[in-house]
């Protein structure tokens, strides 16, 4: 069973089964297994029918299809709850547990609660193959996680699992109950963190920290939550506790002319950020997930440009895929060896010898040029290129009034001139005039219906009773940049 994490329902052939058509479906199961999405979704049959008093009975590869003709309604039909045939992972039996997200997203949409039976399990990570499974009676869920990008959805294949325990070699195991899961109690709160593609596998248990915080090691970040607040969930500042390079903020010296964003921090102070890397933060949460950059950028390995921010570091690979150019650091494993967290590489995984080699604190030390003259490598890292005909620009504000602490949301929409088809992929600029001066943006890329929406964070110093006026301005090849103007208050 595949499910895009996109679009609630929508199903691809199962990708973990090489089972034949050798059996056909019961002509009494014939009409449920097609409304639960057939071979697609349950799995191919893998059995024969049988009755057991007047039920009959026959396992898929992902569960055990069964009709009581006396029965009324639609409880004529059901999944047997065959995880009760099998032992679910070892400490990890949590009936009340919540329901991962995406796990919770087909079974609104597609299976329905009482074809998914009861939880069993909390949410769990399999190192070793790498995925996020849950358990329930009557099936179980997947996410395979070491995809890049991937956000699918399988079901675990109980069927074929039961049927491995008395004919295995007819029926290969595809289903690990046994193996030694890693806990995910942070696992509701992954998507709006960035999820995989963004915090890295993890590579730790979760464990209570010095402070007394629940804490779990990613390889790219460190998920936190204080004692007694499970939903309070914030990123550990790795970069200052690992005393990445540091710098005190400088004049604004660079602009969006040179593909830079000034990020100012302590008045007309603050840090260049390349556009490439403003863009990666708007895209996974802002400033409130990456916190204030405490260095400008500078480069190592004479091709690779690093930046670090309070809570994670960024990089830039030229010769990488598009999508892949933009990184955090893995300072994950530097945690792991600097706070003595035993990491998962007591099972076969491919984690442990994945951890890549950083530089030293020192061998940083020695890329970063000399304080008084800093070069920022940010006009190598390319701002997107504008669309290559005429478009229309059209821009709204969240918020007419915000306090001085607050956050304004710039929505926005492009269209082609001449037939108003919608223009993805496009990044716009947004200038904010302040009391303070001038600050600059890069609204994240417009989707598939032509819009961006970009959070404005708070605007240190403002006084209560500032009109903050913005201009939008999207670039066009071969001609003058389209541009839209608006303003807002800021009022305590």
């Amino acid at each position: 069973m595949l499910l895009s994490g996109c679009a609630a329902g929508a199903v691809s052939p199962a990708a973990n089964t090489s089972f034949s058509d050798l059996y056909a479906i019961d002509p009494a199961l014939r009409e449920y297994y097609q409304d639960l999405g057939g071979k697609d979704v349950v799995g191919a049959v893998i059995s024969q029918p049988y009755k057991e008093n007047e039920i009959t009975c026959q396992y898929a590869a992902n569960a055990l299809l069964c009709f009581n003709p006396s029965a009324t309604g639609e409880r004529r039909f059901f999944l047997s709850p065959i995880s009760l045939s099998f032992n679910v992972p070892p400490g990890h039996h949590q009936p009340d547990a919540p329901v991962y997200p995406p796990f919770q997203l087909v079974i609104d949409n597609l299976l329905g609660r009482e074809q998914a039976g009861r939880v069993l399990t909390e949410v769990l990570y399999d190192p070793h193959m790498r995925r996020i499974e849950q358990y329930f009676e009557n099936v179980g869920f997947y996410q395979d996680v070491s995809v890049s990008g991937g956000s699918s959805v399988r079901l675990l294949p109980y069927g074929a699992y039961v049927m491995s325990q008395n004919q295995p070699m007819k029926y290969p195991e595809v289903m690990h109950p046994e193996n030694q899961k890693v806990a995910m109690p942070f696992a509701t709160a992954l998507d709006r963190l960035g999820g995989f593609s963004f915090l890295g596998q993890p590579i730790s248990e979760p464990h209570t920290a010095a402070d007394g915080s629940l804490e779990q090691v990613f390889e790219n970040a460190v998920l936190y939550a204080p004692g007694g607040q499970p939903q309070a969930v914030g990123l550990r500042n790795l970069p200052i506790q690992l005393q990445m390079i540091a710098h005190p903020p400088v004049e604004k010296k660079y602009d969006l002319s040179q593909n830079v964003v000034f990020y100012p921090t302590e008045g007309k102070l603050g840090y260049h950020v390349p556009v490439l890397f403003d863009t990666y933060i708007a895209q996974h949460g802002g400033v409130e997930i990456s916190g204030k950059p405490i260095a400008d950028t500078f480069r190592y390995d004479d091709q690779i440009d690093r930046q670090c921010y309070e809570n994670y570091c960024l990089e830039y690979f030229p010769q990488a895929a598009p999508d892949q150019r933009v990184r955090l650091t893995p300072l994950g494993y530097r945690y792991l060896q600097m706070a003595g967290i035993p990491a998962l590489d007591s099972r076969p995984s491919v984690l442990a010898s994945s951890a890549p080699a950083l530089p030293t604190p020192a061998e940083e030390a020695a890329a970063q040029p000399p304080q008084e003259a800093v070069s920022v490598p940010v006009t190598a890292i390319e701002a997107p290129a504008p669309p290559s005909s005429e478009v229309t620009l059209r821009i709204s504000r969240q918020f007419a009034e915000i306090p001085p602490d607050g956050t304004q949301v710039i929505h926005l929409t492009i269209h082609q001139a001449v037939d108003l088809q919608p223009v993805s992929s496009v990044q716009a600029s947004i200038s904010l005039d302040t009391p303070n001066g001038l600050i600059y943006y890069y609204a994240p890329p417009t989707n598939a219906s032509g819009r961006a929406s970009f959070a404005v964070p708070p605007i240190e110093g403002i006084e209560s009773g500032s009109v903050i006026g913005f201009d939008v301005c999207l670039e066009q090849a071969g001609g003058a940049p389209v541009c839209e103007h608006g303003s807002y208050l800021v009022m305590q």
